[in-house]
């Protein structure tokens, strides 16, 4: 019988769509898992009972991954915790180059002699250029050089790794596993006609409400078409969520929205944010989904995972070229269209083409499904782990 390895994983915090993932390495995998968790547990996304069985797991307690998160005590207890789990693990997986936790991950497997395995979002250079941040970016791409093993979510970031000088050979796709929505149960089957959707072109947007995210775009190129297609109605789930930095802005930011949306009336629902238990049940309303990450600030999404989850129920997606899952799960009259961010314009147009054409709307919910099944194998995440801790240089 193969014995175990005992795995390291160093992550920022629990969430809900990250559950399938540590589960199938704790139960599924030949792996002995620990998992250190950053940040507090968050009221609104606790972890299920029967997943505290399966995983065993320690909480740092810091408020984010961010250096200002931090207090003496949780700094000293990440460390003790990070260096001491892996004195008894045979490899160290660790999210993202930039967080603090990844540096102490980093400089432990190089004194313990451990392999390092990295995952990264990151596909795009931000455009900081103070002295601190360029010795802060250089560390986190020299990490991604000297790792034994660099994941990527998708194409967008295998390039970037290359383009920083990791070696090919050295980075493996780690598919971003989300829930198959197709395959859980709807809790509310007459949503469709408590919100008044039926019969209607339902046009979504599903998520955090912040400004780089882009509803406002979104408003913008639906005012300018709503009168083409008086059948489409946009559904927005979502809010500015306080649990991220930048909160009060984010809300100054809903409120603009907000504005928009009243001088639009009753051809925008607004919901509000949805919990993660009952998200299929809106998200399975949409005709169309459109992911609008916009130029404001030079923040890119580094990856998205609301287009796995829309993709996994066959709906036509229109996302921008700042989302890093696009290139990956939306083709370009394929399963829907990628316009370039900030271009309002295009983005209303396809908007319209879409809403008014249902045999393309058809054509395209089809493919999203079968490129979602395309990209989601879960077994690829426990092969690529399992031969990255056995094999790794």
């Amino acid at each position: 019988m193969q014995t175990s390895q005992k795995l390291l994983i160093i992550w920022p915090g629990y969430r809900k769509y990250n559950r399938e993932f540590f589960l199938r390495l704790a139960t599924q995998g030949n792996f002995d898992l620990k998992v250190i968790w950053i940040r507090h547990h968050r009221d609104d996304d606790q972890p299920d009972h029967e997943f505290l069985k399966q995983v065993n797991s320690t909480v740092i307690g810091a408020r984010n991954i961010r250096l200002n998160g931090y207090t003496f005590s949780t700094f000293a207890k990440l460390c003790y915790c990070i260096i001491s789990n892996s004195f008894h693990s045979d490899a160290v997986l660790t999210s993202t180059q930039a967080p603090l936790h990844s540096k102490v991950a980093f400089l432990t497997s190089l004194l313990l002699a451990k392999k390092l395995l990295l995952v990264i979002e990151q596909w795009q250079k931000l455009s900081k250029k103070s002295v601190i941040y360029r010795i802060y970016e250089a560390f986190g791409y020299l990490m991604m050089r000297r790792c034994n093993t660099l994941f990527v979510h998708g194409d967008n970031q295998r390039e970037f790794a290359i383009a920083n000088g990791v070696n090919p050979h050295n980075i493996r796709i780690l598919p971003f596993l989300s829930d198959d929505l197709a395959k859980i149960k709807i809790n509310n089957p007459n949503l469709i006609d408590d919100l008044s959707l039926r019969n209607k072109v339902v046009i979504l947007y599903f998520g955090r409400i912040t400004r780089r995210k882009g509803l406002k775009d979104l408003l913008t190129a639906f005012q300018r078409i709503e009168s083409d297609i008086p059948q489409a109605v946009l559904l927005v789930c979502g809010g500015a969520d306080e649990y991220f930095q930048g909160f009060e802005d984010d809300q100054a930011y809903e409120q603009e929205c907000l504005q928009l949306c009243n001088a639009l009336g009753y051809r925008v629902i607004i919901t509000g944010s949805i919990s993660p238990d009952i998200k299929q049940d809106y998200i399975a309303l949409a005709d169309i989904f459109v992911h609008p990450h916009s130029t404001e600030g030079d923040l890119y999404e580094g990856w998205g995972l609301i287009l796995n989850e829309v993709s996994s129920l066959s709906i036509p997606i229109i996302t921008t070229d700042r989302v890093g899952a696009a290139k990956n799960l939306v083709k370009n009259n394929v399963n829907g269209f990628v316009v370039k961010a900030g271009d309002i314009e295009a983005l209303s147009e396809r908007i319209k083409t879409l809403a008014m054409d249902t045999n393309l709307r058809q054509r395209f919910a089809q493919q999203s499904r079968l490129l979602f099944e395309s990209y989601h194998i879960p077994q690829n995440i426990i092969n690529q782990i399992d031969n990255a801790v056995n094999n790794g240089e």
